[in-house]
């Protein structure tokens, strides 16, 4: 059955059409919650399953979720998609701050069907309507719809400006187009 996916406060898109209900729930369903163990406590983050093989999944998410901790901390992460929150522990992969992105691998225990990753620019546009998923200061994950609103605008890696304001605890949760 359809899980309940909150929905958090939208940003206008330029396109009338709404997103696909089904894109929305395959994101929603790969979408995780990571507390990371730092010297100060913990760190809250999203991070979004993009590879499933045998019984282990893998995470991508922000890399500056790692960077108070060094790489050492310990790492739980919080499944959603059956409805209830299941925690296992993660185990961090890499990270890379400059590039800022960071894989995690984490035991399933249950089926969970990965999102797939777009390749470089695949139908990215200024105007196009896509939306996130996303742990608001380390709640439970919620859908927040936008828009595009410039390509690389920044020096650096590749990147992707959308309307809204960031969030604490949606850093490394997926962005998504309706496809």
């Amino acid at each position: 059955p359809p899980i309940q996916i909150p929905y958090a406060r939208t940003v206008p898109s330029a396109s009338s059409s709404r997103i696909d209900p089904a894109a929305v729930q395959s994101a929603y369903q790969a979408t995780v919650r990571l507390r990371v163990e730092d010297p100060l406590g913990y760190g809250y983050g999203t991070g979004t399953i993009i590879d499933v093989h045998g019984g282990e999944a893998l995470v991508v998410t922000c890399g500056h979720l790692f960077r108070e901790s060094a790489g050492k901390g310990s790492i739980e992460v919080d499944i959603f998609n059956s409805g209830q929150p299941r925690t296992v522990p993660g185990q961090l992969i890499s990270y890379d701050l400059e590039r800022e992105i960071a894989m995690v691998s984490i035991a399933l225990g249950q089926p969970i069907s990965p999102v797939r990753v777009a390749a470089s620019g695949e139908g990215i546009a200024r105007g196009v309507a896509v939306f996130s998923v996303g742990c608001d200061k380390g709640q439970r994950p919620s859908v927040r719809e936008s828009r595009v609103t410039a390509i690389d605008r920044y020096l650096g890696p590749p990147n992707i400006e959308v309307a809204g304001q960031p969030i604490d605890g949606r850093s490394g949760g997926g962005l998504f187009s309706g496809d």
